[in-house]
């Protein structure tokens, strides 16, 4: 469903989903300084590991399907402070729970150490619609405890069924708020101390360039540390690598500094969760589209898909 003209950061966040272990962990919500409901965990034997969900409700079309996972014990989402070994890889099995049948498997790697809660981010190839079963598998996943087996559930919609920009649809133009022109956005971007390079063209005149884009669409100033205040640092620095060769802008969530009002820059994609981060093609069709959390390398190889490297 559309998000709504006005609401609350914390209401923004729960779009679609219920906040617990098992659901999904919509942008910041469960990091220490997100501005929503802290993730509720269930209680549960001591020593055992549960699959958090880190990737939204609904979005996600056949194709490459990106599904990112974080850990979590009887006392909360694991972090990187320490207090438990995590494991370096995760091995899970997709099922199509109507069948039985496997459908695909992936052994994903441990990602974002310079985040406050690492994640896993499971990528394979669905090839329909329809509601799958993630299935960690049991084997040697806890080296500091016993893993329990657990599923969680999610959806791979029909394309056509799909508001927002997926790949290998279009990016849609749209005039982004500018140091120029704020177009009533104020602050046009929360980064501490002023505003992110990404601010000096529109997202409508970065689509007729005729070079790859990179679009970012998150509220750093509400996440320092969790999610999107990192996510924007690490574009900065790969931005500087990449130079002349896309063009690269953000947009902040809010348009107002309480975060009262959602930005016109949410509403005309229709996203229901923050961060995202949107690469086209030069022609401007999206190639790749990250969701909710990614760190420096996933960046990376998101922008290895058009030749920036």
């Amino acid at each position: 469903m559309p998000v709504p003209g006005e609401m609350s950061r914390r209401r923004f966040l729960g779009v679609g989903a219920a906040v617990g272990l098992g659901a999904v962990v919509a942008a910041c919500a469960g990091e220490p300084d997100g501005g929503a409901s802290p993730t509720e965990i269930v209680p549960g034997i001591e020593g055992t590991l549960q699959i958090v969900k880190r990737f939204p409700p609904n979005g996600l079309v056949p194709g490459r399907v990106r599904l990112p996972l974080s850990l979590a014990d009887a006392r909360g989402i694991l972090g990187n402070d320490g207090t438990r070994t995590l494991p370096d890889s995760l091995a899970v099995t997709i099922i199509d729970p109507s069948t039985g049948e496997t459908v695909a498997s992936a052994n994903a790697k441990r990602h974002g150490d310079d985040l406050s809660v690492p994640y896993w981010p499971v990528v394979v190839d669905i090839d329909s619609p329809g509601i799958y079963s993630l299935r960690l598998d049991a084997t040697g996943q806890d080296p500091g405890g016993t893993t329990q087996s657990n599923e969680v559930s999610f959806q791979v919609d029909a394309p056509d069924t799909v508001a927002m920009p997926v790949p290998g649809r279009a990016l849609p133009p749209f005039d982004t708020p500018t140091i120029v022109n704020s177009r009533g956005v104020s602050p046009i971007c929360t980064r501490a101390g002023g505003p992110c390079p990404f601010h000096g063209v529109t997202l409508s005149d970065a689509l007729v360039r005729g070079i790859p884009v990179v679009y970012l669409v998150g509220t750093p100033a509400h996440c320092t540390t969790g999610t999107c205040a990192p996510a924007l640092e690490s574009l900065i620095a790969v931005a500087s690598e990449i130079g002349e060769r896309a063009v690269f802008v953000h947009a902040d969530i809010y348009a107002d500094e309480e975060a009262t009002q959602v930005a016109p820059a949410v509403t005309a994609l229709k996203m229901q969760f923050e961060p995202a981060l949107f690469v086209t093609d030069a022609r401007g069709t999206v190639a790749t589209r990250l969701d909710v959390v990614f760190d420096t390398d996933e960046i990376r190889g998101a922008l290895a898909t058009v030749g920036l490297s």
